[in-house]
Parts: structure tokens; sequence; C-alpha cells
């Protein structure tokens, strides 16, 4: 069980996560998805995931909204990626800057 987690939200998330499962078979394109599934997995506690789907939602929309490039950002930094973590936070203000 996810540490802290009640057995209320851990079934919340494994339900939206089944649902955003469900949407990209058939939608594997949609940035939004793959953000919203990424903030799923960061509420979970799985840091792996979490990036592995906010890299998808960035490489299937670039210019998708400047939070996907936060969270990636955020999450680099806490794998100790600085570097990194600086890039996604230059697109972000590059981004920021176009709205």
């Amino acid at each position: 069980m996810i540490s802290g987690a009640t057995s209320s939200s851990v079934y919340k998330f494994l339900s939206a996560k089944y649902c955003f499962d469900e949407y990209l078979k058939r939608n594997r394109d949609s940035g939004e998805a793959w953000f919203l599934k990424a903030v799923c997995h960061v509420r979970a506690k799985e840091i792996a995931e979490a990036f592995e789907c906010a890299n998808r939602a960035i490489k299937s929309n670039p210019s998708l909204s400047s939070e996907v490039y936060i969270l990636r950002a955020k999450l680099l930094w806490s794998k100790g990626l600085i570097e990194q973590a600086s890039t996604s936070s230059q697109l972000f203000n590059r981004l920021n800057t176009k709205h």
C-alpha cells in the first residue's frame, strides 16, 4: 500500500490509472492524458513511472502546457539531475513567455 494513503485514495488512484490506460490505448499521442497520468504517479510516489509519463506527454505534444515541464524539472531535481532539471525549467520559461 502507498505510504500514508488510505485505501480509498489508493482505489481512486488505481481507478484513474486504469482509465488513463484505457484512454491511451486508443489515443497514444494524447499529451494531456500522459501528463495527468504522470500526476497520478507522483501522488502515489511512483517517481520513475511519473517521469516516463511526463516525457511521453512532452514527446506527444511539445507545446503542451508549461506545467508538464515544471513537473519534469521537479522529478529530475528529485533524482539529483540538476543540469537536466535546469534545461527543463528553461523550456518552461520560454513557453511561459509565449502565453
